[in-house]
This record gives structure tokens, sequence and C-alpha cells, in this order.
């Protein structure tokens, strides 16, 4: 059986570049995934019995997430990224917000391609090198 004591998590939630809000006394359960993929590495983050301001601020355009957790004095950062999703709901009598992030998500989603192809081009040669 695992020692639980002394456990820390803490998840800090505001705008990207701003001072945000951090979360230390709510129960918190997390899953990171993390390759070497060309696409972000992604967490979810359930959060029990968030305040309706602080949800809010999850839901908020723009927002970043960082969720640090350890032992003790050791905490380390395992997961920074642009929240994707926010789903809020109940749960007994508990309300529940599932956050969805990625590492570079905003940019990930936002990126333009500008490739420029000469006359003649095939569309097979397009559509590969998107």
């Amino acid at each position: 059986m695992s020692e639980l004591y002394g456990r820390i998590v803490e998840v800090t939630i505001g705008p990207k570049g701003g001072v945000g809000k951090l979360i230390t006394d709510l129960r918190i359960g997390f899953s990171v995934k993390k390759s070497s993929d060309p696409q972000p590495n992604t967490a979810k983050i359930t959060i029990y019995n968030l305040s309706d301001a602080t949800r809010s601020l999850c839901e908020t355009e723009g927002a970043f997430i960082i969720l640090r957790a350890g032992y003790g004095s050791v905490v380390k950062t395992l997961f920074q990224g642009d929240v994707a999703r926010v789903y809020p709901r109940w749960s007994g009598s508990d309300m529940v917000t599932e956050i969805e992030a990625g590492d570079g998500e905003d940019e990930y989603r936002t990126a333009k391609a500008d490739i420029s192809f000469g006359p003649g081009a095939q569309f097979s040669q397009v559509f590969g090198a998107l």
C-alpha cells in the first residue's frame, strides 16, 4: 500500500502571462499523457467543488493551467498548458469540474500553413504538404 501522507497537489489557473488562482485545498484528480508525437501533450484534471468564480476563470478564453504535485517539500511541475475544454457537472452533492488541457494547445489549433506551389501542382502534392 502506498504512503499518501504529505501528498501535495496544486493547480494554478488564470490568463496566460497573468496572475493565476492557486487551488490547493480541494480534492483534485489528474491524468497526464506525454509523448514525442507532434500533437500537444494532454492533461485531464478533475477538481471537486470549485467556486463559481474559479470555474468561470477556467472557462475564460485563453485560460492557462499549471499542475504541480509531490510529497512533503518536493513539489514538481507535471504539466502546464492551455485549457481546451471545461465540463462542469453534478455528482451527488459535489460540483465536479473536468478540465482538458494541452501544452501549446492554442498554437496547435490556430496554426496557419503558408506554402506555395508552382503551376500544375497536383492535389496530392498540396495535401501531402499539409
